[in-house]
């Protein structure tokens, strides 16, 4: 394996040096990789301070939550920061390396607090073909521990994080006391990125329509309200809209927890997008993307594990790259202006994904296509309906009920429209063997079509 990753290293040097040459962007893109899997390399030698090096062994250990509690039926799963082991009366110092805590979820812990515990912190393993290891890895995860002996809970004393605190959980008591399952969840989820548990049958629905994206932040989603808001730029001016959206973007990314990765990416891809629009360049957003990937790969070398990762990343890219050329094409085809926006949006967030999400589950969701157009317009009425919900509820409950009736409209019509396409004829058709092949075609047809639709004219125009 050593062997392996100084072949990369020597590969990515040449190629560094031959980008800083002929393309000075691309190099400096390929330094950051390189610099990343370095980084693998440091992270792989487990020294004592690795909370890695002391796993499947009894300990006492103090770690702070960096994260906010996920309900899953009876138990609530947090990520912890540990500070010190204590292995056979040995004090050691914890200087990298997280922990996940499983435990009852009556047991009241919250974002911020100091843990005192004594369990058998265990190593992860694989299962049933998942490589659950990389996927904990990709959250910076090396150890498990369930149910512990806990001696001693302490509160954080930070302001500012108990202040967002009151916040996210007023937000979501309001919700939760506002509407029934699973509209409540769907809201939630779409607003602050809460992680709740839907039921069986709701969430296999979901899965068969190819809309679990919709339900959680997504860079998808992120776009999908940042193009809404720039077309009030007939009103307002652009850079105004732009300015206020990132500022909206991070309290949003403070509201949801810096530790929420899949959110903190989305938010992260939803900046490359502004930033893109506010240049109105597409060259640039696309190597704003390329560089926030390879700073991400600099501070979490497992981070192309994740598949929120790959899902952001591909959607984002394909949103800079094909979004407005499909927008053209689709309003000479169609003859019609109204709603192309939110098709083409959709549309080339779904051809990018698709080879990854048909490489990650072998599944071809039929309807998904159908599923996304319909509910893609509702995204942004349900977002900023649900933001003016939650202020107004603050002051005015009766004012607050009209906004309610709304949104219950809106999300009601999204659960519909979610549990009968996944009702029609071969709605789920999976393919459990070979899908490399097909999946690399796929890549491959994408690609070409992409490279065919952003360089043609440019191809021309040098010629």
């Amino acid at each position: 394996e050593e062997l392996e990753i100084s072949n990369i290293i020597e590969v990515l040097s040449v190629l560094s040096i031959l980008g800083f040459i002929l393309v000075p962007k691309l190099g400096l893109i390929i330094i950051f990789i390189l610099l990343g899997v370095l980084r693998m390399m440091f992270e792989n030698h487990l020294g004592i301070d690795h909370i890695a090096h002391h796993i499947n062994k009894e300990a006492e250990v103090i770690a702070t939550v960096i994260s906010y509690p996920q309900i899953k039926n009876h138990e609530q799963i947090l990520i912890l920061k540990p500070s010190s082991i204590n292995v056979e009366k040995e004090q050691i110092q914890i200087k990298r390396g997280y922990m996940q805590l499983k435990l009852s979820k009556y047991t009241k812990i919250e974002k911020g607090d100091l843990l005192k515990f004594v369990a058998y912190v265990e190593e992860p393993e694989n299962f049933d073909g998942f490589d659950y290891v990389g996927h904990l890895k990709s959250q910076k995860i090396y150890a498990l521990v369930k149910n512990p002996t806990i001696m001693d809970i302490k509160k954080s004393d930070s302001y500012i994080e108990a202040a967002i605190l009151k916040v996210r959980n007023r937000v979501v008591n309001d919700i939760n006391k506002s509407f029934p399952d699973p509209h409540a969840k769907l809201l939630a989820g779409m607003l602050i990125g809460t992680r709740e548990q839907f039921s069986p049958q709701f969430a296999n629905n979901l899965s068969i329509t190819s809309t679990s994206h919709v339900v959680a932040v997504s860079g998808y989603n992120i776009s999908l309200v940042s193009s809404s808001i720039l077309r009030m730029s007939g009103y307002i001016h652009r850079r105004v809209l732009i300015f206020v959206s990132f500022l909206g973007l991070i309290f949003f990314l403070l509201l949801v927890g810096l530790d929420n990765l899949p959110a903190f990416r989305a938010g992260l891809m939803g900046f490359v997008m502004l930033l893109a629009m506010l240049i109105g360049r597409r060259g640039a957003g696309v190597f704003t993307l390329f560089l926030i990937a390879g700073l991400m790969h600099l501070q979490n070398p497992y981070i192309y594990n994740s598949l929120s990762f790959q899902l952001s990343f591909s959607a984002t890219l394909g949103l800079i790259l094909l979004s407005s050329k499909l927008k053209i094409q689709l309003e000479r085809i169609l003859k019609t202006k109204h709603s192309v926006e939110e098709l083409s949006t959709t549309l080339s967030a779904l051809i990018v994904t698709f080879p990854i999400t048909f490489s990650s589950f072998g599944k071809i969701t039929i309807y998904g296509l159908l599923a996304n157009v319909l509910i893609a317009p509702m995204i942004t009425y349900i977002t900023f309906l649900g933001i003016v919900f939650v202020i107004v509820n603050i002051v005015s409950g009766r004012l607050a009920f009209v906004i309610k009736g709304l949104l219950w409209g809106l999300l009601e019509t999204m659960v519909r429209i979610v549990d009968v396409i996944a009702g029609f004829p071969f709605a789920d058709l999976s393919f459990d063997k070979n899908l490399l092949p097909i999946s690399l075609m796929v890549i491959l047809v994408t690609i070409v079509a992409v490279f065919e639709l952003n360089f043609r004219k440019f191809s021309a125009r040098n010629d």
